[in-house]
């Protein structure tokens, strides 16, 4: 079976798309007006789709629910139900079953660091919360999970919450490696694939590992973010671990501990924006012992008339980018050669005291600088949508 997606943003018809490719080191590719097929693939980490077009039209959506795999996917979608089954309505892959044994979470996007907590979890409307082992999902009941408090009796209790009062479903499971290939696509979606073919200004994906069913689906090139080989050749830096510390060598302090916030809209390679508040130490941890930090810098714009404060790069205690910002700072992007798992990002003192110090990082990737092909495909083997013991 093969289905053809139309469209899952608005776009131009005088869109001309390109494609960046992107990989480590000093050197960067010029943009290119076609891909090449994966036998000829020449050794990039992945790729980033540029759509230039006339008009100022919105291109990236994110949509109020998304069902999350335990192998990092990510359906944009809905609930729907199909007979008697509980199933996910994506607009690239149709119905999709959701099944709790391959499950991480079911709600808005988060394209940031990865759920740490240890218990499965529900959201309501009201944003009350029970934590507990969840049991199963379906139409009729809702949501069961199993709670444990020491002030009832008996102390586990099974509860059920229709699913129309839910916001949030989060689940402790083991991540799974991704396997094939890899597409973000507009509308926050996160697609594994056995490989893909360029057909015709459209990307044909083969194999998709969420619906197995199928044989393949067909997207426009113009509504993918990014595609890249499932081999951990790219990291985005908003999904690291990041510790925001006051640094003790400043006279003035904020009021609060240096912040960092993220603007979670899908982006290629779920490198979402993120504004790092100071002044102050923030320090990224890595999945790797090098590679390149590509990102662009610039000023967030509720402080761009009373910016005024210097910002350093360090890796491995070294200063690999230093500039001092002030309201004609004009937007930079930079490509740094990194040594060791830590990143350091310095913001001193403001010179209007304990305000004005801030920096925005938009597309901030650290790409490795070896190659590896995908892995053979891995894909998850639906289940009946219940849950066992971890």
């Amino acid at each position: 079976m093969c289905l053809s997606i139309n469209a899952l943003g608005w776009v131009s018809a005088d869109d001309v798309i390109l494609f960046q490719p992107i990989q480590g080191g000093e050197k960067s590719n010029d943009t290119l007006k076609s891909i090449p097929p994966i036998a000829q693939w020449p050794g990039w980490c992945g790729v980033k789709i540029i759509i230039e077009k006339p008009s100022d039209a919105i291109r990236k959506t994110s949509v109020p629910g998304y069902y999350t795999l335990i192998d990092g996917q990510r359906l944009a979608g809905a609930y729907e139900l199909n007979g008697t089954k509980l199933m996910w309505r994506n607009t690239i892959l149709q119905s999709v079953l959701i099944d709790l044994e391959n499950s991480k979470s079911i709600g808005a996007l988060n394209a940031g660091k990865e759920n740490i907590e240890k218990n499965d979890s529900v959201v309501l409307i009201n944003n009350d919360r029970l934590d507990g082992f969840l049991e199963s999902i379906d139409i009729d009941r809702g949501v069961g999970i199993e709670t444990t408090t020491s002030n009832q009796t008996p102390p586990k209790q099974m509860i059920y919450i229709p699913i129309d009062r839910i916001v949030d479903i989060s689940l402790v499971a083991k991540s799974k490696k991704p396997s094939g290939w890899r597409i973000w696509t507009n509308d926050g979606s996160v697609i594994d694939a056995d490989s893909w073919i360029d057909d015709q200004n459209q990307c044909r994906l083969v194999k998709p590992h969420a619906a197995i069913e199928r044989d393949s689906v067909l997207i426009p090139w113009k509504n993918i973010l990014a595609i890249a080989p499932n081999t951990n050749g790219i990291e985005a830096l908003s999904k690291c671990f990041v510790k925001a510390e006051a640094d003790t060598q400043i006279q003035e302090q904020r009021l609060s501990q240096p912040v960092v916030i993220l603007h979670t809209v899908p982006e290629a390679f779920d490198a979402i924006r993120m504004d790092l508040h100071g002044p102050g130490l923030f320090l990224f941890q890595t999945n790797r012992s090098a590679g390149t930090l590509l990102a662009t810098i610039s000023v967030p714009p509720q402080i761009q008339k009373n910016i005024g404060c210097r910002a350093t790069i360090l890796s491995d205690e070294k200063v690999v980018w230093q500039s001092f910002i002030t309201p004609e700072f004009k937007s930079t992007s930079v490509r740094l050669q990194l040594n060791g798992g830590q990143i350091l990002f310095r913001l001193d003192q403001s010179i209007h005291g304990a305000f004005g110090c801030a920096v925005r990082l938009d597309d901030a990737i650290i790409v490795s600088d070896t190659h590896e092909m995908s892995q053979p495909p891995n894909r998850l083997q639906p289940n009946a949508p219940t849950k066992s013991d971890l």
